[in-house]
């Protein structure tokens, strides 16, 4: 038998058996009509006819298979066919019993009526315990002992199909063989083109492999069962001219179980889910925040980069001729702020560009070559997805599969097959399908070039790669493989500013200087903007000279930076609000330093003293925010090398809003439902003013862009950087202090102002919570107000409590986000956490706001308070994993020191495994095991914070009484070793591998072990 039949005749197996499970284990109702009575003759009609159905389909697949089939079998293959033949034979009686039980069941003649009379009037109706009837029916044709032997055999047969009888006709599975089979010819193309991809390496087929095509091809062959479909029509139809004359309401018979009659609409509908689910997977919300917060270019600029090179200009290549011709690499470098990023967004915006590339891809004459246009804006001031490689290729490639749909299952065939086969079962989506490595990434865009099913040409913008927070030989090395699988078929353009690493990558390559070539833009800007303030009017009017020698002072010194233009330009407008003539316009100008850092150490100076304190309050919560997306806990150091950052906590970017209630004084915070706080109610609050304030006070340095949702400056709209230039500046090291000098008398804390300013948020709506839009705002606030103060407690050995703060909190979004689970589950991915959060204290503790919990615990007597210190010392322990990354920081010892003095015990273990706090290993078990992992590699360099903290850790837990007869598993290549005493493993294993930095605390744990007899025998 062909391997594609094979597999087809295996995936129809593996669907009866999981139907005729569902049947005996639930003993369901089957099918009911559309008003909600049954018929117990249609049911049985209608369960043996698609019984039946798929028996004669395993027969005649076998029969032509077997006719097909060379008689000239190896001893290896005939065993094979054998086994495949004994499966289908033992699910072929499995389901005659199953037809021969259910037919006893009929009911001949049975209209299983009752007459009512009302009045003269007499109705008739079915009766309303049928479905009792069916269920006790079912349940008579077979004991408990037989159905459960029946459920174990049809498991059987689905294990075999599964693993053995799939995997050894991997021979067969290739796709050449595959695509000149008899059943391959009679599917549709994109099923074709799914099938391929599955087998892709037909050598290494995975169980989701095997099972998705098991999967698709039964179901296909659901679809185009016409005769099969005929047949239930007419049982469907019989059935109601049999009830005509009882109940005239009666619909058609409709289905809740369904083994063959699949429709195309319903398999097209979930092949366009699971297409949507991949984008999803790929996109992330800030994927295109930096294009669109680029500004565009100013009426008739850089429109020459559409023209051929003149005379008159700077030699640069052609980039109108590179677009429409051979090519791979472009590369636009400038100097910073000479608008490199405008440029790129009115190539990518601008008509042309597709025009040409259609010249490029072939014109007409290539109606079946795709082009496929991806970008992407790099940016250091944005999240760490907008300046990593792993957000680039997130970005491209969800632009690319937007584009091309069809694309998915041939670059992601595995992946793709993980969500069919969860969409079609309706079971989870497993994490591997949703989440990425940077690899995966990797190989995806290769496999675009790679496949050969799609003809495509893709095109892609990549800006500021300058930015790009990595290694820039890496990165370029990978876009030279990229264009080394098929030059012919892709193109990318790159913008960044002239490093030496670009200079040489780039050699050889065409290119432009932007800086030579953006004279006339600025000269029109400048023009422009200057000839539209009515008093540069009336100026130029009276002194045409002048005016003119102004322009072009200004041109000369700007020397290509069209940053340094807008702040003059502004500048010189300020001037004429204030009637200075032109004299007073030259000496602004030429008052102005050149470089850009001279430049913003003028501007800053500018900022009138009243202000000062405002804007360095504001410039430390914008680097705060800026730092909580980076590194939430401080603790990247511990994670180089296997920095997830997909399961870490992601707070919301800095809003206007946020900012208004960090530095509101007269805000209160969240009484439970408190409407009546007048600094809450953002009706009130002029958001345009709070932009005019915020550019006056930090002399333009920040801006508020506005949020994709609204249409104008609002209460999300984002606060950024005028330019990257500036946040280098001001955070430069030797000029920070100058910023907090200002706030140095005070006791202002960016993240104390931060965590109040998004607990008052949750505030500002007042209604249960249900769009998934709202859940994501409200879950990033929360989580906001979490890390700020996790920084906030960090920083400050008085920090107080604030209980009020987060008891308000917790209650409100307890009532926006329902009573369970607790709302900080839903904050936090539960696949990472050890055990479900029940409260806010335990979120608390994981979070160190050890104030707090120590406040909490105080108000409970001695006997709760050592109890429920336990539970969380158990919690704490439990979520604590250096192998998931930054997911949650790490126990500090002052919440382990605290949680001991309530009387925390290191050895508890709760009784019951059915508690919600119920864990497989104590807090100091976990601590060990902790440790031995961390040791387990002793020939790789370990961090030697993270090895101080672990160890810490392990001598509080000890000194609070950690059991010394407990065992530690040692794992060397996560292969188990023996198991040690607490003092072996010590002895062996920690002081022989520690570093010199962490030696004596080792020595510490081995002297306490000592001093309290707590040696093994």
């Amino acid at each position: 038998m062909e391997g594609l039949a094979a597999i087809s005749l295996a995936g129809n197996i593996v669907q009866f058996v999981d139907f005729a499970c569902e049947l005996l284990s639930n003993c369901r109702s089957l099918y009911r009509s559309a008003n909600g009575y049954l018929s117990v003759n249609a049911e049985i009609a209608l369960i043996t006819t698609d019984l039946r159905a798929l028996v004669a389909k395993w027969r005649y697949a076998r029969i032509s298979g077997a006719a097909g089939e060379s008689t000239c079998l190896t001893q290896a293959q005939s065993e094979e066919q054998k086994a495949f033949e004994s499966i289908c034979d033992g699910a072929e009686d499995v389901a005659k019993e199953i037809i021969a039980r259910l037919e006893s069941l009929k009911m001949e003649g049975n209209k299983s009526c009752i007459q009512e009379t009302t009045g003269q009037q007499t109705t008739k109706r079915r009766k309303l315990d049928v479905k009792e009837t069916i269920k006790k029916a079912v349940k008579s044709l077979w004991t408990k002992e037989e159905i459960k032997e029946l459920v174990k055999r049809l498991g059987a047969f689905k294990d075999a199909l599964q693993t053995r009888v799939i995997f050894s006709l991997s021979d067969k599975l290739d796709a050449q063989a595959l695509s000149m089979s008899v059943l391959f010819n009679t599917i549709d193309r994109q099923s074709q083109s799914l099938t391929l991809s599955l087998l892709r390496n037909g050598n290494s087929i995975t169980h989701d492999t095997s099972n998705t095509l098991t999967q698709l091809l039964s179901r296909l062959e659901a679809t185009n069962m016409d005769e099969h479909q005929r047949t239930r029509d007419l049982i469907t139809q019989r059935f109601k001219k049999d009830t005509d004359n009882i109940d005239s309401d009666v619909d058609e018979v409709t289905t809740d179980m369904e083994m063959l009659v699949i429709s195309r609409v319903e398999e097209e509908t979930i092949r366009d889910t699971v297409c949507q689910q991949l984008l999803e997977s790929l996109s992330y919300p800030e994927m295109s925040t930096r294009y669109e917060e680029v500004v565009q270019a100013h009426s008739s600029t850089f429109d020459w980069i559409f023209c051929e090179p003149t005379s008159s200009q700077r030699a640069w290549h052609s980039f109108v001729r590179w677009l429409r011709g051979e090519g791979c690499l472009y590369w636009i470098p400038g100097k910073a702020g000479s608008g490199k990023s405008t440029l790129t967004k009115h190539i990518l915006d601008d008509n042309r560009t597709q025009q040409l590339l259609r010249k490029w891809k072939g014109g007409c004459q290539s109606a079946e070559i795709s082009l496929c246009f991806a970008s992407f804006f790099f940016w250091n001031s944005g999240s760490e997805r907008q300046r990593s490689q792993t957000g680039l290729l997130r970005a491209l490639l969800c632009q690319v599969l937007e584009s091309l749909p069809d694309l998915g299952h041939i670059i992601f065939p595995e992946r793709w097959a993980k969500i069919y086969s969860a969409r079609v079962n309706k079971t989870p989506v497993p994490r591997s399908a949703i989440l990425w490595s940077l690899p995966q990434l990797k190989d995806g865009i290769e496999q675009i070039l790679l496949q050969k099913r799609k003809q495509i040409k893709l095109f892609l913008l990549i800006d500021g790669l300058d930015e790009f927070e990595g290694d820039h030989e890496e990165i370029l090395i990978f876009f030279r493989d990229l264009i080394g699988i098929d030059p012919k078929s892709i193109k990318i353009c790159i913008s960044s500013r002239p490093l030496v690493t670009f200079q040489h990558f780039f050699r050889g390559f065409p290119c432009l200087h932007l800086q030579d070539l953006n004279k006339r833009d600025i000269y029109e800007y400048v023009t422009a903007r200057l000839h539209s303030n009515d008093s540069f009017q009336i100026l130029a009017k009276r002194d045409p000279q002048s005016a003119s020698e102004l322009r072009t002072e200004i041109l000369s010194a700007a020397d290509g930076v069209f940053l340094w233009v807008k702040l003059v330009v502004d500048s010189l407008l300020r001037g004429l609000r204030n009637l200075d003539d032109i004299s007073d316009l030259q000496r602004r100008l030429r008052e102005f330093p050149i470089e850009l850092e001279p430049l913003y150490a003028h501007i800053m100076s500018k900022i009138e003293h009243i202000y000062l304190e405002w804007a360095s309050k504001t410039f430390q919560i914008v680097r705060a925010a800026r730092e909580l997306d980076e590194d939430p806990f401080n603790e990247l150091e511990f994670w180089e090398g296997k920095r997830r950052y997909e399961f870490r906590p992601r707070p919301q970017p800095l809003t206007l809003s946020a900012l208004y209630l960090s530095l509101n004084r007269d805000a209160q915070g969240p009484t439970w439902l408190d409407k009546h706080d007048p600094a809450l109610n953002f009706s009130l609050v002029s958001w345009t003013d709070l932009k005019v304030q915020l550019t006056a006070r930090c002399a333009g340095l920040l801006e508020v862009h506005i949020h994709s949702t609204e249409r104008a400056v609002g209460p999300l709209s984002p606060i950024v950087y005028l330019h990257r230039t500036a946040r280098d500046f001001l955070e430069r090291p030797r000029y920070w202090p100058v910023i907090l000098a200002h706030t140095s008398g005070t006791s202002f804390d960016p993240h104390s102002a931060m965590m109040k300013a998004y607990a008052y948020s949750l505030s500002t709506h007042h209604d249960l919570v249900t769009r998934q839009d709202e859940i994501v705002q409200l879950k990033q606030r929360a989580t906001s107000m979490l890390l700020s103060a996790y920084h906030a407690y960090s920083n400050s050995v008085a920090q107080t409590a604030n209980l009020a703060l987060f008891d308000s909190s917790d209650k409100l979004m307890a009532f926006k986000t329902g009573p369970y689970p607790h709302w900080s589950n839903l904050m936090l991915r539960n696949d990472l956490l050890g055990m479900e959060l029940p409260h806010f204290r335990a979120c608390a503790t994981l979070f160190n706001l050890y104030s707090y919990v120590d406040e909490k615990l105080s108000q409970n007597s001695k006997l709760k308070a050592t109890l429920r210190a336990s539970r969380l010392l158990a919690c704490l322990l439990d979520n604590m994993s250096f192998e998931s990354g930054p997911s949650l920081p790490l126990p500090s010892i002052t919440m382990i020191s605290i949680l001991v003095r309530h009387g925390a015990d290191p050895n508890y273990r709760e009784r019951s495994s059915n508690s919600i706090w119920w864990t497989s290993l104590t807090p100091w078990e976990n601590g060990l095991t902790q440790c031995s992992s961390l040791f387990a590699h002793s020939n790789i360099s370990r961090c030697v914070s993270l090895e101080i903290k672990y160890l810490s850790i392990l001598k509080a837990l000890l000194l609070a009484g950690g059991d010394h007869r407990v065992e530690v598993t040692r794992e060397i290549n996560k292969a188990k070793d023996s198991r040690l005493s607490v003092l072996d493993f010590v002895t062996k294993v920690l002081l022989p591998n520690a570093c010199a930095e962490s030696r004596h605390i080792v020595t510490d744990i081995k002297i306490a072990l000592q001093k309290e007899g707590r040696q093994a025998p």
